[in-house]
């Protein structure tokens, strides 16, 4: 097998991760039209960066097959904090005037917003998070994601921090978490998948205490 490489993100890599990301989440398609999955993501990509102090990219063959993007408490100073939200008011501002084309943006808006809050309720006291985390489907099986999940828990004990938690849901691959030795710490409804998927649907946070 070719050998797994690992680097920091730079910022050409925002189209590979969106695609990536698109592939991952396809229910995203039933909110967004054909055209504007990719753009779509890329918004989300980026609204993840900016909440993000660890990202990695997992490259085989100089090409992306991985990526995690995490935050670890302390590590971001005041510009960092100044740049992400005006990632978030550009990014917001782009869906609410329909760039890319968002089907009924107010709605999504209200629904993502009602699980981001669940999502904070629940990781109260965390001093680590997984924002974004992605391997490619056909590269699934090859250690890359533990590879990936093994930097971040590395750097995260190097900075003393003692919990790390995520979000996910059913069709995410939480049994992921769960092998590596996440525990789940909260079952909500998830308003946001609820609205994908029009059926109820449950979210999750998991915790890893080192």
């Amino acid at each position: 097998m070719t050998k797994v490489t690992f680097r920091p993100f730079n910022s050409g890599d925002t189209g590979r991760c969106a695609q990536l990301s698109a592939d991952a989440w396809p229910i995203v398609r039933s909110v967004v039209a054909k055209e504007d999955v990719v753009p779509f993501m890329r918004i989300y990509v980026d609204l993840s960066r900016a909440a993000s102090t660890h990202l990695e990219m997992a490259c085989l063959d100089n090409e992306v097959a991985g990526f995690l993007l995490g935050r670890i408490n302390g590590d971001a100073g005041g510009m960092k904090r100044l740049s992400a939200g005006w990632s978030y008011l550009k990014s917001g501002s782009k869906l609410l005037l329909g760039r890319p084309r968002l089907r009924r943006p107010l709605v999504f808006a209200r629904k993502f917003f009602a699980t981001e809050l669940k999502v904070r309720q629940c990781t109260t006291g965390s001093e680590a998070e997984v924002v974004l985390f992605v391997v490619e489907a056909k590269q699934r099986g090859l250690g890359i994601g533990r590879a990936l999940m093994d930097r971040f828990v590395s750097a995260v004990r190097e900075r003393q921090a003692r919990t790390i938690t995520l979000y996910t849901e059913p069709l995410s691959n939480w049994r992921f978490y769960e092998r590596y030795g996440f525990t789940r710490r909260a079952t909500f409804i998830d308003d946001l998948d609820t609205y994908f998927r029009k059926e109820e649907t449950e979210g999750y946070v998991y915790a890893l205490n080192l």
